[in-house]
């Protein structure tokens, strides 16, 4: 159901909040809330 191009900018946006996540840097909580704000503002 994905209409939206796949835009790479967005997908190494995605990488950063994964690698913050996984650093312990951000919680899950937070990654998923900037994780739906970059995909809804694409």
């Amino acid at each position: 159901m994905e209409r939206k191009k796949n835009n790479p900018l967005i997908s190494q946006e995605i990488n950063g909040l994964y690698q913050l996540k996984i650093n312990g840097v951000i919680s899950q909580e937070e990654f998923d809330v900037k994780k739906k704000d970059l995909l809804d503002n694409s």
